[in-house]
């Protein structure tokens, strides 16, 4: 009975340390955070929203549509800023997918471009991480958005970091939002 008994209270201790690794995890993660938020279809807590949430409803950030233009936003930003030299423009060819018609003609002759320049003779690669989205503009047919970004660049064996802000303008196609321009600044 005495064995029994210290096995369930040493499996207790091990179920309340592992509890409280994963709390202590996703309470240090915003990435984690929001998955959470997204698993469980819920907002933040009141203390993480705007003071006046409820006086300006169309301007939470966390409306449907403020939700898809940020995803759009992202998942643009880094594949539009990143690739090489020796990828042949097949990131502005995934980028393309979340563009609109025109935009991805205007891609479409950058990949022409990309494809037709000469071989590398060093490798030129940059990966691109979007960490910051400020929506500078939102209507029900069309946003603007400036996203930061930490991009690392490497030149042959040597890599460096550094951050660079993309201005993005995005227009409602039916019920999706697309990339209608894109800007470095």
């Amino acid at each position: 009975m005495g064995r029994r008994i210290i096995f369930f209270a040493s499996a207790l201790v091990v179920m309340i340390g592992l509890a409280l690794v994963i709390i202590l995890s996703v309470t240090r993660s915003p990435r984690l955070q929001n998955a959470v938020y997204r698993v469980t279809n819920t907002a933040p807590p009141a203390a993480n929203r705007p003071a006046n949430a409820n006086a300006n409803v169309n301007r939470s950030p966390y409306t449907p549509d403020r939700q898809a233009i940020i995803y759009v936003a992202r998942n643009f930003t880094e594949r539009y800023g990143s690739g090489s030299n020796q990828n042949g423009g097949r990131n502005l060819t995934d980028a393309q997918a979340y563009a609109t018609a025109a935009y991805g003609d205007f891609l479409g002759a950058q990949i022409a471009q990309a494809r037709s320049a000469p071989p590398p003779k060093e490798y030129h690669g940059t990966v691109t991480r979007a960490l910051v989205f400020n929506v500078l503009k939102q209507t029900t047919a069309a946003a603007s958005v400036v996203v930061a970004t930490q991009q690392t660049v490497t030149v042959g064996t040597a890599a460096t970091v550094q951050t660079k802000d993309l201005l993005i303008d995005l227009v409602k196609v039916g019920a999706d939002w697309k990339i209608s321009a894109a800007v470095w600044k």
